[in-house]
């Protein structure tokens, strides 16, 4: 008859699990950042240039007068390592924003984030990946 012990000692292996996961939550957290600086970009890039008098259609994106409503928008990362898109309520561009973006009882919308967002998702996969990957 044979007897056969082993013993081992699981916590270098939870150590190193532990350690791959606060690699991957980092690169996560800055593809994401990256993401939302991609939406950013291609929201702001959908504003034609326009004037007071040559105003946007509704389902267009908003035309660029002064270019306030462009710069007012903002990504931040977000406290559970996702990103965030906005611009702030408190200020006249940042309400302009929404108003923009989702309409009145008056104004048909004119939205230009949403579209930025479907414009960007088949990149964000492999932005995801590199980043991740980055991070070991």
């Amino acid at each position: 008859m044979i007897s056969l012990s082993v013993t081992a000692s699981v916590g270098p292996a939870l150590r190193m699990l532990e350690q791959a996961a606060k690699k991957a939550a980092k690169g996560l957290a800055t593809g994401t950042k990256h993401a939302a600086s991609i939406i950013r970009k291609n929201a702001v890039d959908s504003m034609p240039q326009g004037n007071r008098r040559n105003r946007s259609k509704p389902g267009q994106p908003p035309f660029k007068q002064t270019g306030r409503l462009a710069r007012s928008l903002r990504f931040d990362s977000t406290n559970d390592g996702g990103a965030a898109i906005f611009s702030n309520r408190r200020t006249r561009e940042g309400f302009v924003a929404s108003l923009m973006e989702s309409g009145t009882a008056k104004m048909k919308p004119r939205p230009f984030i949403r579209p930025a967002v479907t414009k960007s998702l088949p990149r964000l996969p492999v932005l995801m990946r590199t980043e991740i990957a980055k991070a070991f």
